[in-house]
């Protein structure tokens, strides 16, 4: 029978049925001894597993023994092992276990010529192995180191952890991290390169499998943030805005060295400026992506305001008592008060007896302030003479026309003073004395009017409607003017000569009238002609008393150019501004004015179009003039505005973003008011809206946004660029695992994941080029990966890092059977070898699988030499390692023939049932009580090939004489009553010597336990093992021979 299983079914009917299983007193005993457990030889790290090796000491008698290995109280394996393959000593070892699990061992020992278990249990013992990986995290990567972090693993192998060995790919050198350290800061990485990193763990008896972080190990690319030039500013500057650029998106942060002096911003905030001194801000950019963080340092100073304080100039009459003298403050800043300025005192030089016209001075000074550098500037006093008066005028009266001299009488007059008569300035004034002026009147309308005098200090004397002008009819003349013809739709500015002509005279042109009349002189008039049809026409001047002088002819209207429009509208007053006119009537030759001012590089290009280049001029709205050479002029009335550059900024947002950034709306600063337009040099870069500034990005790459801002006001067009950088994503491709069975193959390698990193939402990949690393060999190799198809989106926006994958071929399977054989009884034990079923690849037992470090299945048999004839004892194999394969077993046997020139069995007597008890013998029964225990087989000669099983006698022994009876229940059976709990051994006699038997124990729940094969002894008796019962019941005990069966039944009562 299989021994392995006979110990374990032993096991279960002491756990179960309580039957101890002992050694008669007539019987040689095996031994056992205490059963020690030690580690084997360490384990390959690649199984990860622990080994135990039982050993004990070889008994008297045995002939193989049985053990167990058992954690938890649960049976995990059983072996058996060969008395013979022991010398002093016996040992096996048990593989595959795991390291820091407590095992406990039991040795069943098998001897002969009867079987004699006894169970021997170790002390618990905690296996060892090398310890399982560690569990990594993600790297954190700057730009000069990468700290690696992992947890300890929980299973270390029943044994100390040791130190960390971290080892990886492109010239890493390996590094160690001390037992209990859970942290290692890596530096001297090369920038750009990209690391596989692994980390294993140790004790005192080798490394674990490695783990591999799970993140690419690589140092961050510093940012490139833009310099900050230094700042020095006056106290009381208005607050301006940080706008760092860089080519990372990370947030900003600042910190001021002294608040005090600045105030901390925000992004996108201004800088406040507190107080005088000095202060370092430090701008801080937080890691990104593949960007580390970074810091720029720029210091502003803060200084002190300069401030002017004016000393007032009072204007006094002659005698007036000393003013007081106030200051004025020029540039006080951040709502500072006067209060801010203290020590301040003004005076003045003036005293009650200062001449009229005197300015004596006012002065301030003595003043500090903590913000400002004080400058002053002084002032006078004005010392004024009394107000002249006028009481008359010689003569009262004198023509409209004017040119009347008259002597003015007052008081007070000074050298220096002026006439008007009815508010028109005289000619020809001169000083005569205090009392007297001397003047001609000019033309006026007819009327009383007033005569004033003002001297030059400003004072003033009026005597009021002291002159009449009378009505006359003047005669004015016109002789010529400055240009003889003008455009149709007028606007021709002319000059008219002649005489006779007063403040107030009217022009006309071909009887329309002109318009922006000028009186110069009594000689000279200018105006601008109103529109007319063409053809000459007469140029008439009427004064106001309605004389009227005709220019004869002397102007023709002509069809000539007009201006309707100018591109662009706006230059800077510097002049330089390249313009295009648009109108219609050009010729040849024809020159340009802007605001009066000749147009440069004049070019004419069309009748409807001239090219020219603006010239200084000041700021405003100005007329386009184009004058053909016929000095025909056509007038674009205010069409082009001369100012200065605005000063366009960008306040938000820095146009440096990843691929696949949301759309960013442009804030600009400008201190003109026009509106903005925008346009981008590329856009598959970025498109821009205009107007409204929301910046879209398309692509990576790089590309300008144009700000254009209208004119407006004093300001001309202004142009500023923004440069845009959309950077590349980054991601990282990792092809999904995959396996086979090794002989298999290879599964299509399509899978992926994005494991670190993320697309552009929408986008999506279809298939990356995949491949492994070669070889066949149950083992687990890389999974290369490349070239990704875009199903949506394109690779250009992209920077893919490829990682590895892993690809697993796994060990098939591979039946290993146990040879069998025939033997003649009493043979040696024969060599039991394996047959391998199964291999692949043209695998072969005899191939590298087995011979390069590896070991084949050891293979044993129960058999003996002492096994009986009939029987099969079992052939196993056990153990080994094949690189590419598991192990499937499967049993053999041995069959044991007679050897040649056995007697046949002879037939027995009819047998006869005793019963004895122990201690004291029991009589022999009377032949009453004789009985067979089943029907008798037949003794016939045809049964002498094979010893066959005679009649039995049944004699109870061992037993309490007071608790055994033997009944005969009938012809086919005997009866044993016992106690519980008592000894009892059963023999059975009369049996043909040589013949092997097999006993088995049918308990009262049904089931049926082996007690195993007994060998016939040389008296013909059979004797059981000895049976203790811990449970009543009804047990049966068979003797059996192939078919033939002898039967007693065992009652086992309290």
């Amino acid at each position: 029978m299989n021994r392995a299983k006979f110990a374990a079914s032993i096991v279960s009917i002491v756990l179960a049925l309580g039957v101890v299983l002992g050694t008669p007193a007539d019987a040689a005993a095996p031994g056992t001894s205490t059963v020690t457990l030690t580690n084997a030889s360490a384990p390959s790290a690649a199984l990860n597993a622990a080994a135990i090796k039982v050993s004990w000491t070889l008994g008297t008698g045995a002939v193989d023994y049985v053990v167990n290995l058992l954690s938890g109280g649960t049976n995990l394996s059983t072996v058996t092992v060969l008395a013979s393959a022991c010398t002093t000593s016996c040992e096996t070892t048990f593989s595959g276990l795991t390291g820091g699990t407590s095992y406990t061992a039991n040795v069943i020992a098998e001897g002969t010529p009867i079987t004699d278990v006894t169970l021997n249990s170790s002390s618990p013992f905690t296996a060892q192995s090398v310890p399982a990986a560690p569990t990594t995290s993600a790297p954190i990567s700057d730009a000069t180191t990468v700290t690696l972090a992992w947890t300890a693993p929980l299973n270390t192998g029943g044994l100390p952890l040791g130190d960390y060995t971290i080892t990886g790919d492109n010239g890493f050198t390996p590094v160690t991290a001390l037992a209990g350290e859970t942290s290692k800061v890596l530096s001297g990485l090369t920038v750009g390169l990209v690391y596989h990193v692994n980390i294993a763990a140790s004790n005192s008896l080798g490394t674990s499998a490695v783990a591999i972080f799970p993140a690419l190990v690589r140092l961050l690319t510093p940012p490139t943030i833009s310099s900050f030039l230094d700042i020095s500013v006056s106290y009381g500057a208005t607050t301006q805005p940080v706008t760092p650029t860089s080519n990372s998106s990370g947030a900003f942060t600042y910190a001021s060295s002294d608040p005090s002096v600045v105030a901390i911003p925000s992004p996108g905030t201004m800088l406040t400026y507190v107080g005088l001194g000095t202060a370092t801000i430090t701008a801080t950019q937080a890691s990104w992506e593949s960007y580390s963080s970074g810091t720029k340092t720029f210091t502003v100073t803060v200084s002190k305001a300069s401030i002017t304080i004016t000393a007032s100039s009072p204007t006094l009459p002659i005698g007036s008592p000393i003013p007081t003298i106030t200051p004025t403050y020029t540039s006080l800043l951040n709502g500072d008060l006067p209060a801010v300025i203290t020590g301040l005192s003004c005076s003045t030089a003036y005293t009650t007896s200062s001449a009229a016209g005197s300015a004596p001075a006012t002065n301030c000074s003595g003043a500090s302030a903590t913000n400002y550098i004080i400058f002053y500037t002084a002032g006078s006093v004005n010392v004024t003479a009394p107000l002249p008066t006028v009481t008359g005028v010689s003569p009262a009266t004198a023509s409209a026309a004017g040119a009347t001299a008259i002597t003015i009488t007052g008081t007070g007059f000074l050298n220096g003073a002026t006439v008007s008569i009815g508010g028109v300035p005289a000619t020809s004034v001169a000083f005569v004395s205090a009392t007297s002026i001397t003047a001609v009147t000019p033309a006026h309308a007819a009327g009383v009017v007033s005569v004033v005098v003002t001297n030059p200090d400003s004072g003033a004397g009026t005597g009021a409607n002291l002159f009449t002008y009378t009505a006359a009819i003047s005669t004015p003349t016109v002789t010529a003017i400055s240009q003889a013809s003008g455009s149709i739709a007028g606007g021709t500015a002319l000059s008219i000569t002649g005489t006779g002509f007063v403040t107030g005279a009217t022009v006309s042109i071909g009887g329309v009238p002109a318009t922006s009349v000028v009186f110069v002189s009594a000689t000279s008039i200018t105006a601008v002609t109103g529109a007319h049809a063409s053809g000459a026409v007469n140029v008439v001047v009427t004064n106001l008393d309605g004389g009227v002088g005709t220019g004869t002819g002397l102007f023709t209207y002509v069809t000539g150019p007009t201006v309707t429009a100018i591109s662009p509208a706006a230059g800077l007053i510097t002049g330089g501004t390249a313009i295009t006119i648009t109108g219609t009537g050009f010729v040849t030759g024809a020159t340009v004015s802007i605001g009066g001012v000749d147009a440069t590089s004049v070019v004419f290009v069309s009748a409807t179009s001239i090219t020219a280049v603006t010239a200084a001029h000041a700021s405003g709205a100005v007329n386009v003039v184009v004058t053909n050479p016929d000095l025909v002029v056509g007038t674009g009335t205010g069409l082009f505005t001369y100012g200065t550059a605005p000063t366009i900024t960008l306040t938000t947002p820095v146009l440096s973003v990843i691929y696949g950034a949301v759309a960013q709306t442009l804030s600009l600063a400008s201190n003109s008011t026009g509106t903005y337009t925008f346009s981008s040099s590329d856009a598959t870069v970025a498109t821009v809206t205009s107007p409204g500034g929301i910046v879209t990005y398309i692509g990576a790459g790089s590309a300008t946004i144009t700000v254009t801002q209208s004119a407006a006001g004093a300001y001309s067009i202004g142009t500023i660029t923004i440069p845009v950088t959309v950077a590349k994503r980054l991601i990282t491709l990792t092809p999904n695992s995959a396996s086979k069975t090794y002989g298999g193959s290879d599964p299509v390698l399509t899978g992926f994941t994005i494991t670190s990193g993320t697309l552009r939402t929408g986008e999506s990949i279809s298939i990356i080029t995949q491949a492994r690393a070669a070889g066949e060999n149950a083992a687990t190799y890389m999974i290369m990966s490349s070239s990704a198809i875009f199903a949506i989106g394109t690779i250009n926006n992209y920077t893919i890092t490829y990682a590895l994958g892993v690809f697993t071929i796994a060990k098939a399977s591979l039946t290993v059977t146990a040879s069998s054989s025939i033997v003649t009884f009493g043979s040696p034990i024969p060599v039991i070898t394996p047959t391998f079923s199964g291999f692949l690849n043209s695998d072969t037992a005899t191939a590298a699988n087995f011979t390069t470090g590896l070991t084949r299945p050891t293979c044993t048999t129960t058999y003996t030499i002492i096994s009986a004839v009939g029987s099969h004892p079992t052939t196993s194999c056990l153990g080994g390692v094949a690189t590419n394969y598991t192990f499937r077993f499967v049993a053999g046997s041995i069959t044991i023939n007679a050897a040649a020139g056995s007697p046949s069995p002879t037939p027995s007597p009819t047998p006869t049932v005793t019963a004895s008890a122990s201690p004291t013998p029991s009589p022999t029964p009377t032949p009453s009580a004789s009985v067979s225990a089943s029907p008798t087989p037949s003794a016939s000669a045809t049964a002498t090939t094979k010893p066959v099983l005679a009649t039995s006698y049944v004699t109870a022994s061992r037993a309490i004489t007071a608790s055994v009876t033997v009944t005969i229940a009938s012809a086919s059976k005997s009866s044993i009553t016992a106690k519980a709990s008592k000894p009892l051994q059963i023999l059975f006699s009369k049996v043909t010597k040589g013949t092997v038997v097999t006993q088995t124990i049918k308990a009262p729940n049904g089931v049926i336990y082996p007690l195993g094969k007994f060998k016939v002894l040389a008296n013909g008796q059979i004797k059981l093992p000895v049976l203790k019962f811990a449970k009543i019941g009804t047990y049966t005990v068979t003797v059996s021979y192939g078919k033939i069966k002898k039967t007693v039944t065992i009652k086992v009562s309290i």
